[in-house]
This record gives C-alpha cells, structure tokens and sequence, in this order.
C-alpha cells in the first residue's frame, strides 16, 4: 500500500499517537523513553511534513512534538480519536487502527506489528523449576492494552500474518 498510495508512513504514525502519543489542534506528540521510537517519529514527521520534532525530557520520559495542521488533519480522517485512556465513567473512547492497515501486504502488516510490540510489548524470561530437579528456561512474548477495541484489532493484525494461531 505504501508504494500504492503512500498511506503507509501516515499509518506508522497513526499506531504510534494510538500507543504513547496525542493530537492536539496544531500538532502531534509522541512521549518515550526509548531513543529508537523517538527517533522514528521524528523520521516520519520529517518525511511527512518536512519538519523535525522538538524533543523535550519531561518528568518521566521524553516527549517529541511537531507542528503541523495538515498532519493533525490527515491523521484525524484515519481515526476518530487517538485518545485511549478511559473515561471516568469507565467507558472507553472510540479509538481504532487505521482500517487501510488490514489492506496491507503482510509484510507491511508485520513491520506494524513490530511498531506495536516494541510499544505495548515486551519479552519475559524466567527459570522454572521442573519435576525431574533442573531448570528450563521459559520465554513468553507478550502485549499489554487496556482498550477493548484496539485489543481486538491488534489480534486481528496478528491473525493476518500468522493464520495458524486462529
């Protein structure tokens, strides 16, 4: 799709401002306190618009912001809201993935998936002790989002590239 419409570095940005960023009426931040999704970010806001982000430490990570109508309004049509705390009332807002995501080769799909993962995932290794007196070595990835309908599409992405687990 990317080679196609050129949607695919804008639909990178949208899952990022889902994971740990925000939209405001001028501009878009992203808040982390990894070095390497910050500087994606700020490749794709410049690619986008031209414009490299503002990274500034905050009390708890960095927070890399950018300027841009034209970017808030593109990204704006691709999602009703990048808001995805919950509500007071303990609803949640109506937050949802890009549906031009699913159309994407599974390669792309992938390079989403990993995007994901290095936001709202991680790896756990542990010893476990087993029947017979010795230890095994037990792996398990795994990926954390509170949001119901963003649950159910990262599922969906996943069970694009990888039919057997279904």
């Amino acid at each position: 799709m990317q080679a196609r419409n050129g949607k695919g570095p804008v639909i990178k940005l949208a899952v990022m401002l889902l994971g740990d960023g925000w939209i405001e009426k001028d501009r878009i931040g992203y808040a982390s306190k990894d070095d390497t999704l910050l500087e994606y970010f700020n490749q794709l806001t410049k690619n986008l618009v031209g414009k490299s982000a503002k990274i500034r430490l905050s009390d708890r990570a960095f927070k890399a912001v950018v300027y841009s109508t034209s970017l808030v309004k593109s990204l704006k049509k691709l999602s009703p809201t990048f808001r995805t705390k919950r509500f007071e009332d303990g609803t949640f807002p109506p937050a949802k993935i890009p549906d031009e995501t699913f159309e994407l080769p599974k390669d792309k799909i992938t390079e989403i998936l990993q995007l994901i993962f290095s936001m709202e995932g991680g790896v756990s290794v542990y010893a476990r002790k087993s029947k017979k007196d010795y230890f095994t070595v037990e792996r398990k990835v795994f990926l954390s989002c509170a949001h119901p309908n963003l649950t159910k599409q990262y599922v969906k992405l996943i069970l694009s590239v990888i039919p057997e687990l279904k």
